[in-house]
C-alpha cells in the first residue's frame, strides 16, 4: 500500500512526486487523469504540466488498484475562421456563459485546447466564439458532452436451459 505521497513544483512548468510503499522492493504505477504514464521502482517522477491544466495523479504499488477511469476533460477542436483575431472560450455553469481563456489566432488552420477536468457524472458546455480583427464576435459553436469518469460496470444477466444447453445473455 502507497504510505507516503508528496506533489512539489519540481521547477516551473512541472510537478514532482515522491511517494512510499509498505512492500518491499515495491514497483510503482503512476497515472494522470487515469492514463498511465511511468512504471517504476523508483519512489519519485517529475512531470511537466500545461498552463491552465488540473492534472490529477495517482500513484499505486499494486497494478490491481489502478484505476478504471477515463479522462474527465473535453478536448475541443476546430478550423481557422477568417479575419478572426482570436477565440474567447466559455463554459456554461447552469445559468450563465463564462469565459475561461482567449486563443490568439496566430494564422494555423486548425486548433486544439483541452478542458480542464470535469466534474464526473455531469454535461460539460463549452462554446468556441471568434473574435474578429474589428471586434465584432462570429458564430459560436457549442459543444456539451457528458462527463462519465468513472462508468458503472455493464449489468449482464444471463440464463441456462439444461435442456437444450442454451446460454442467454439478457
Amino acid at each position: 500500500m502507497i504510505t507516503d505521497l508528496e506533489f512539489t513544483q519540481d521547477r516551473p512548468g512541472y510537478v514532482a512526486l515522491r511517494f512510499a510503499s509498505d512492500l518491499s522492493g515495491a514497483t510503482f504505477y503512476v497515472y494522470r487523469d487515469g492514463q498511465l504514464l511511468r512504471t517504476t521502482t523508483a519512489n519519485h517522477f517529475s512531470c511537466r504540466i500545461d498552463p491552465d491544466t488540473a492534472p490529477v495523479f495517482e500513484v499505486f504499488d499494486d497494478p490491481s488498484t489502478a484505476p478504471a477511469a477515463l479522462p474527465r476533460s473535453l478536448l475541443l477542436f476546430w478550423y481557422r475562421s477568417d479575419a478572426t483575431d482570436y477565440y474567447r472560450i466559455d463554459q456554461y455553469d447552469g445559468s450563465a456563459w463564462n469565459f475561461v481563456t482567449r486563443i490568439p489566432d496566430d494564422g494555423r488552420s486548425t486548433y486544439l485546447w483541452t478542458s480542464p477536468n470535469q466534474p464526473d457524472g455531469q454535461v460539460a458546455q463549452f462554446r468556441i466564439v471568434p473574435v474578429g480583427t474589428n471586434g465584432n464576435e462570429g458564430t459560436p459553436t457549442t459543444i456539451a458532452r457528458l462527463i462519465v469518469a468513472h462508468p458503472l460496470p455493464p449489468q449482464v444477466s444471463y440464463s441456462y436451459d439444461a435442456g437444450t444447453g442454451k446460454v442467454t445473455i439478457g
